[in-house]
């Protein structure tokens, strides 16, 4: 998380905000998923607010307190990241649809392969989220030798 997310102020965190809102903006324009859309803007959002809350414990010194929900933040990346690719993709099939394009068979398959993401995957961000806000620290205070 510090050799990407934060590093030189956050600045790769801020590239990907940039190129996800753009591209909320296109999937509004072509009248994609207009649900998917907000839940993907929301994710993102929690992705900033939760790496801006795990920094500032690394910031303060609390680098296991940053640390202990690793996965769970690299699930919520993950997550947004993908609802962030299949959103482009749908973009593009509804532009390619409206277009008259061709295929247009595998445009609807685009179509609901990302509002399957956005509507059954992308949610899990909430919980990842919420993960990396909390003091739950039962793993990390468990010894080796209790098993």
């Amino acid at each position: 998380m510090g050799r990407k997310a934060v590093a030189e102020g956050g600045a790769a965190l801020g590239i990907l905000s940039e190129e996800i809102a753009a591209t909320i903006q296109r999937a509004r324009l072509a009248k994609v998923d207009p649900e998917g859309c907000k839940r993907l803007d929301e994710a993102m959002a929690a992705l900033v607010q939760v790496t801006q809350h795990l920094g500032a414990k690394g910031v303060a010194g609390d680098l296991e307190g940053m640390l202990l929900h690793s996965s769970d933040y690299l699930g919520l990346v993950c997550v947004v990241t993908v609802a962030w690719q299949w959103l482009l993709q749908a973009a593009v099939a509804r532009e390619a649809i409206d277009a008259g394009s061709e295929p247009a068979d595998f445009y609807q398959g685009k179509l609901l392969a990302a509002q399957y993401w956005l509507s059954s995957e992308l949610p899990r961000a909430k919980l990842f989220a919420d993960l990396c806000r909390s003091d739950e620290d039962s793993y990390g205070r468990m010894k080796s030798d209790w098993f």
